[in-house]
């Protein structure tokens, strides 16, 4: 599993996100590129926050779906060799008219991303000072 929020332009700017998840018959198309995705080159499951409505620049949300491996539509590859936490791997996912049935939609319905990337970024601070002050004792 992994979580596909940061991208090249807009770093973790959330409202710099230009993604694309154009709704279409039956689902969306997601076009777009995400990097420092934990997992992003082995995760099956991918959640990645696009705008569904990139002419207004709003309503972002996340999409969740299946990887399947090989997929043409879809390549993920590690881009850094970390220091710490190497346990997974930080990769770059480059999305391209990637189609996503509508039932993906985390929460089910439209304009409801920001505030989950908002709760997902509330638990990461947490979990990110743990894992520092952790690294500081062991020295």
């Amino acid at each position: 599993m992994g979580a596909a929020i940061t991208e090249p332009d807009a770093g973790s700017d959330i409202f710099g996100v230009t993604a694309s998840a154009v709704k279409g018959e039956g689902g969306y198309v997601l076009n777009g590129t995400k990097m420092f995705i934990t997992n992003g080159s082995i995760a099956d499951y991918l959640a990645v926050y696009c705008l569904t409505n990139p002419e207004a620049n709003q309503d972002m949300n996340g999409i969740h779906f299946h990887r399947g491996k090989g997929s043409a539509w879809f390549s993920g590859q590690q881009t850094e060799r970390k220091l710490g936490i190497r346990a997974s791997d930080t990769a770059e996912i480059v999305l391209s008219k990637v189609k996503v049935p509508k039932e993906n939609l985390i929460g089910g319905k439209e304009g409801k991303g920001f505030a989950q990337v908002m709760d997902l970024f509330n638990i990461n601070r947490v979990l990110a000072a743990s894992r520092a002050w952790g690294c500081s004792r062991r020295s």
